[in-house]
């Protein structure tokens, strides 16, 4: 099973070294406090939580990373810790990453990372989840009319358009009604902050009367 990976050794207690193996050499990149989400070089997202382990790798074929606790000699001992990837997390860094899903769906089925699971049909749930709909209709996931209604609801008019979803009637009929709306909310905003300060005036008022004038007890 190939290395790829992130070799990450701990230094002190919080403060450690990441390192990168690539080839032959290691490029030390500056020390950065864990525990935190960690990008390993495969891409995948762990959590690393350093109880007990000190050098940690990820690998090209499977999901899980795996720490090891180095010993006097410099030497890894067996496996203390396996890392499990934080897969929404992971997920998400690849759909900025790649340009297709069947680019992304490679590298997953390759990592193992959804196994049993359409990794067509998680990608697809995850951008349209996010409201990702021009991605879900360019890379095909996606129909024409389930596009068109998703962007116009999010108010991406312009790009509707611009990916042919709806004509230029139609798209200027949509802004001219979002312009409408934008100064509805404009005026009810000032409304309600006059409103606000009406209100702060008149409380500001009563306390200054009632300051003046305090109200006695009788008995």
């Amino acid at each position: 099973m190939k290395r790829m990976m992130k070799k990450i050794s701990v230094s002190g207690l919080a403060v450690v070294t990441v390192i990168l193996i690539s080839g032959c050499g290691a490029t030390p990149t500056p020390r950065v406090y864990y525990p935190q989400k960690t990008i390993f070089s495969n891409g995948v997202t762990y959590n690393p939580t350093w109880d007990g382990y000190n050098e940690c790798y990820g690998y090209n074929d499977q999901a899980n990373a795996k720490c090891y606790l180095k010993d006097s000699n410099g030497t890894s001992s067996e496996v203390v810790k396996v890392l499990e990837p934080d897969f929404w997390v992971t997920l998400d860094s690849f759909i900025e990453k790649y340009t297709s899903s069947d680019e992304l769906c490679k590298t997953v089925e390759k990592l193992q990372l959804i196994p049993g699971y359409s990794c067509t049909s998680t990608v697809r749930e995850q951008l349209l989840r996010k409201g990702y709909y021009k991605k879900a209709y360019n890379w095909r996931l996606i129909d024409k009319d389930t596009a068109r209604t998703g962007m116009l609801k999010r108010g991406e008019i312009i790009e509707a358009y611009q990916e042919g979803l709806i004509d230029k009637s139609t798209a200027d009929l949509y802004l001219q009604k979002q312009s409408i709306d934008a100064a509805q909310r404009q005026v009810k905003a000032s409304q309600d902050q006059a409103d606000a300060a009406r209100r702060a005036a008149s409380a500001a008022e009563d306390a200054q009367f009632y300051q003046q004038f305090p109200l006695r007890k009788y008995y």
